[in-house]
């Protein structure tokens, strides 16, 4: 693990209680490991997430070369789903 550094961090109600609760389930010995726990998730979260978009682009770029699109592709795209959403506002 590298040096270990401290930091002060602020949460709000509920997420105290998300902490509080992990601990007293004996999940976590106290708040600072659930914490900790919490970081070392969200970094390896954050890292699959670009790792799939880096997939993605390299998908994409592998699709072969780009093809023209007609100028008015977009606004079908938009007028489209603005009649979607009509037809759905007005059938709820």
């Amino acid at each position: 693990m590298g040096a270990i550094r401290k930091i002060t961090i602020e949460v709000d109600e509920a997420e105290a209680s998300g902490i509080d609760h992990a601990v007293a389930a004996g999940d976590y010995a106290d708040a600072e490991a659930a914490v900790r726990a919490a970081v070392r998730f969200w970094n390896r979260a954050r890292e699959a997430e670009i790792s799939r978009l880096r997939a993605l682009i390299e998908e994409g770029l592998a699709s072969g070369d780009p093809i023209d699109m007609p100028d008015d592709f977009f606004q079908d795209i938009i007028r489209r789903g603005n009649e979607r959403l009509a037809a759905a506002r007005a059938g709820s």
